[in-house]
């Protein structure tokens, strides 16, 4: 009579009980190293949460961005644009311009009197 564990072909006669020995191994070692696994996993739960929000939140308000510019593609085809400035803007250029017209103003008044002013009275 032949070996078994010789031939290959022929499954051992303990390879039950040695995969029952196998699995018990793992499971015991699994149920060791759970308390040290949902510590882990307790601590590392909130970063993950709060992580998984953040990401989700960028996301969103860079969608939502993206529509905007879209959107405002849209109005500005439909609807062009003003050259206009409103009136209660104010603008750098404006504020030179008005200090030059002062500036040009003053000095062609006779006296605190303005030049403007004089001829408009008239």
């Amino acid at each position: 009579m032949q070996d078994s564990a010789q031939d290959p072909t022929q499954p051992s006669r303990f390879v039950l009980a040695r995969a029952s020995l196998g699995l018990a191994s793992v499971a015991v070692s699994t149920a060791l190293s759970m308390p040290r696994r949902v510590v882990e996993s307790a601590v590392r739960l909130p970063a993950g949460i709060v992580g998984a929000g953040a990401r989700t939140y960028l996301h969103v308000i860079h969608t939502v961005n993206e529509l905007a510019v879209q959107g405002d593609a849209v109005i500005g085809a439909i609807l062009p644009p003003k050259e206009e400035n409103p009136e209660w803007a104010t603008f750098d250029e404006d504020v030179e311009l008005a200090e030059e017209l002062r500036d040009a103003d003053s000095d062609d008044g006779i006296d605190g009197f303005d030049a403007a002013e004089t001829e408009a009275d008239v």
